[in-house]
């Protein structure tokens, strides 16, 4: 086990789900449980990545306060509760250890992983770490 190894041996890859700013929360928390992830980045309407969407702004007081105000999960959107932070990325062959750095100091539990062209292939976590320090990968 080598914190040099590359993210993209210790990620999952996989299609990358995204939200749109005007989908429904409903129509995410549908998603998230569809594919058991946690997060989701945000597109704009042009098509731009402009936040992320969490497990954590669905338990949101935010949310919390609109489910209050008898609105439901259909009609309160994706850019009403959303992260509004540009999804935090690394490159598919930076070292895990930039990974641990980053998450450390963002305090996140998740890295979205780019290619060569900046296209999002996969996501890393700190779960998928931890499988690397104790099982070896």
């Amino acid at each position: 086990m080598s914190h040099k190894q590359p993210v993209c041996q210790v990620m999952r890859r996989s299609k990358i789900h995204d939200a749109k700013e005007t989908d429904s929360v409903a129509k995410v928390i549908r998603l998230l449980d569809e594919c058991d992830i946690s997060a989701l980045p945000v597109r704009s309407r042009e098509g731009k990545y402009s936040g992320v969407i969490s497990k954590s702004d669905i338990a949101s007081i935010r949310f919390l306060r609109l489910l209050k105000a008898n609105r439901s999960p259909d009609t309160i959107l994706v850019l009403e509760i959303m992260n509004r932070n540009a999804p935090i990325y690394i490159m598919e062959n930076a070292p895990v250890q930039e990974a641990i750095a980053i998450m450390h100091k963002r305090h996140i539990h998740r890295l979205f992983v780019a290619d060569a062209d900046y296209q999002l292939i996969g996501v890393i976590s700190t779960a998928d770490i931890l499988r690397l320090l104790v099982v070896g990968g």
